[in-house]
């Protein structure tokens, strides 16, 4: 029967036909998924067995956006133990077009060398080729950064079934997209899911279609370096001494993409932003740090364009108490005393360093785009909904020092996120020890 014929019976059958079809292919659709999962979890299995007698496991990091790395700590980690053998693996996002992706992948480069890492690009410029390096790697293990299919596919979690998969969201989930962010073919099927908190684990146990038997409570590896001793100052020398507060917009802006978030308040802002700069110009120093889609967002033709867009950047290297930063953020956010932002991961991360945050709101109802968690993260921040509360913020919290939720955020830093006192990524490298 041809796509024709089926149309026409398609369009010619009675509705109540039609939702009897529909429903019973939901759930052949349902049913042939289910035994799919469950046939990659036995196939793990059988390859954690195998990986128990090799000597050497090799660990493949595939990382795609610096911004996104959370793997530090337990790169390092391996690094330290005989039985592992790291290495990251380089490879491009392919949504925002050809310019982006070469940009990333050099700044995924840059950080490799600048921390050391052992690294190959999954693109060979000598050869001009993309590598395939299920063969040439032959990993045991691969750590992805990112669950959604932004990347080639030889570098997706769909060329890895026959492997052992891992997954650390690349951002704290705070968000009411659960099903975006719990129930994706890969969450299902990846070997290991390491969550940040039990609500994380809750919420997949009751969206998951495996009921999230693959889950791991680990904590966020991020906020392990929440007490590293400060060896880099990414904030610009001043002549004296200044706070230093970050401004982070996200690129959600409303009627631009497609995400249902439409969190970002930059339009709102973004010019008054600068007035507030200059205001403030001898009592503090700014840093924006821009979502990593956001300039290439407003560099569309219908919004800004490529040169508005340039030129208002520009403004920021140019003040002498502003600055740019992109790519990795930790250490922008150990040196500093506040952060102003409309973001998700930011609103737990950055409440672990127990310094004073700002979310501006777009509209008052924005806490029911949160999960249980991010309701709770949310209630620890201050709110603004205009250029004067933001001053406000400026001048009475960050300035004068006049911190009310301080207390609130040092309780839920203990409760949610340094509960136990055991760093994440030693429970993610326990955990692998402990298979093998």
């Amino acid at each position: 029967m041809n796509n024709k014929t089926v149309n026409f019976l398609s369009d010619n059958l009675p509705s109540t036909i039609k939702n009897i079809i529909r429903r019973v292919l939901s759930f052949i659709s349902k049913v042939y998924s289910y035994y799919q999962i469950k046939k990659i979890h036995i196939a793990h299995n059988k390859t954690i067995k195998h990986l128990r007698k090799k000597e050497k496991i090799k660990v493949a990091f595939f990382l795609i956006f610096d911004s996104s790395w959370k793997y530090d700590n337990v790169y390092r980690l391996m690094v330290a133990n005989d039985r592992f053998d790291p290495v990251v693996v380089i490879c491009p996002v392919i949504n925002q077009g050809l310019k982006f992706m070469n940009d990333e992948m050099a700044k995924c480069e840059d950080l490799c060398i600048r921390n050391g890492y052992k690294y190959v690009s999954s693109y060979s410029k000598s050869k001009d080729i993309w590598i395939n390096i299920k063969y040439e790697l032959a990993p045991d293990i691969i750590f992805f950064t990112n669950p959604h299919q932004l990347t080639r596919n030889e570098y997706y979690i769909t060329n890895f079934l026959d492997k052992l998969t891992c997954y650390v969201p690349y951002s704290f989930r705070i968000d009411y997209l659960v099903e975006l962010q719990f129930n994706q073919f890969f969450h299902n099927v990846v070997w290991r899911n390491y969550y940040e908190t039990q609500i994380h684990f809750d919420i997949a146990r009751k969206i998951a279609r495996n009921k999230g038997i693959n889950v791991v409570v680990s904590g966020y590896p991020t906020i392990d370096r929440n007490n590293e001793k400060i060896e880099n100052n990414s904030w610009r020398p001043q002549n004296v001494h200044k706070k230093k507060i970050i401004w982070a917009p996200h690129w959600t802006i409303p009627g631009y993409q497609t995400t249902q978030l439409d969190w970002s308040c930059f339009l709102d802002y973004a010019e008054c932003m600068l007035g507030i700069v200059k205001e403030f110009e001898k009592e503090v120093q700014f840093a924006i740090k821009p979502h990593p889609f956001l300039i290439n967002i407003l560099s569309n033709n219908d919004l800004w364009g490529s040169e508005k867009t340039k030129e208002y950047f520009e403004q920021w290297k140019q003040l002498k108490n502003c600055q740019i930063n992109d790519g990795e953020y930790w250490d922008l956010f150990l040196n500093s005393d506040a952060l102003i932002h409309d973001s998700g991961s930011f609103m737990a991360e950055y409440l672990a360093l127990q310094k004073p945050a700002l979310y501006t709101q777009n509209r008052e109802d924005v806490a029911a785009t949160f999960n249980d968690f991010g309701k709770l993260a949310f209630e620890c921040h201050y709110k603004a909904n205009s250029e004067n509360e933001i001053r406000t913020f400026i001048q009475n919290i960050v300035v004068n020092g006049n911190d009310d939720l301080a207390i609130k955020r040092k309780v839920f830093s203990e409760s949610y996120l340094f509960s136990d006192g055991v760093s994440a990524s030693q429970k993610i490298v326990d955990n692998l020890i402990n298979q093998f």
